[in-house]
């Protein structure tokens, strides 16, 4: 029988077309939807947040036009030798983090400021990387007018990249920077996930932490899980490695969402002494 190429080159187009199609739905599909995919904002009103803090004994954190921005737990002392600002990670809203307060409260006396994202919690809005880098700025200028006590910024997951970005806006009023699971960018993670679709020409939120770290020079604590599936800690290690500072890595045991079984007393007196001492580089 001769070999016929164009009968065969029809075969092969009909068995291609559809996985052709479902890569194009696929890239419309990322294309579209990209932020539903990246934020997932948990939603309540304010008296059933009021309710939860209560338990929590922690307080609204309100801005001057009284808008609720987060939530807040004060020291009695004064004056302070530290202030902390809280970005959380992708998932939930502010009240779910208040292990921070508590914690961070047991190792030193200072206030501390969880920030709660536009389109989280009762907050209005939607969110992106222009938005919460703008309410993240935000926060930390109206710290500023309250006091001149240092602030700390800690970062979690992909609010890792909103204080990297804050740290790069405003790096004088930036005195030291913890993050936890980190991103170097969100193109390297988004890479890491879909390495079958372009996604550094596709996304718009991008977080590129490593390139935002350059415009900041304080001291920067990193904090990896070993065993991390949804940000590789070879991401996290990047962005320590790269950082031209003042730095240090801990590399703790645990996945994404479990590393905060790890962070011991141990740990947050390290993390807190190195970035809140003036210790020389």
């Amino acid at each position: 029988m001769p070999f016929d190429s164009t009968k065969i080159r029809r075969v092969l187009w009909r068995l291609a077309l559809p996985l052709i199609c479902a890569y194009f739905l696929a890239l419309v599909g990322c294309a579209a939807f990209q932020r539903k995919m990246l934020y997932f904002p948990s939603r309540a009103a304010e008296a059933t947040l009021f309710g939860h803090a209560r338990g929590e004994s922690i307080e609204p954190w309100r801005d001057e036009s009284r808008t609720l921005i987060g939530w807040q737990q004060r020291s009695g002392q004064r004056p302070l030798k530290a202030r902390f600002l809280v970005f959380h990670g992708n998932a939930g809203y502010a009240l779910h983090r208040v292990h921070y307060a508590t914690n961070l409260a047991r190792t030193i006396d200072c206030d501390i400021h969880i920030l709660e994202y536009p389109g989280y919690g009762s907050r209005s809005g939607e969110p992106s990387q222009t938005t919460l880098l703008d309410a993240g700025e935000q926060a930390l200028r109206l710290l500023q007018k309250e006091s001149s006590a240092p602030v700390f910024i800690v970062g979690e997951s992909i609010g890792s990249g909103v204080a990297a970005g804050v740290a790069a806006r405003a790096p004088e009023l930036v005195s030291g920077l913890i993050l936890i699971t980190p991103l170097s960018r969100l193109t390297d993670v988004a890479s890491h996930h879909f390495p079958f679709l372009p996604v550094r020409l596709l996304l718009r939120d991008r977080y590129p932490a490593i390139e935002w770290l350059t415009k900041y020079h304080g001291p920067l604590a990193v904090t990896v899980a070993e065993n991390d599936e949804v940000i590789p800690n070879r991401f996290g290690r990047d962005l320590h490695d790269n950082y031209a500072g003042r730095k240090r890595l801990w590399v703790k045991a645990g996945m994404h969402n479990t590393i905060h079984d790890s962070l011991d007393s141990k740990w947050w007196k390290e993390v807190v002494e190195f970035v809140v001492e003036k210790n020389s580089p």
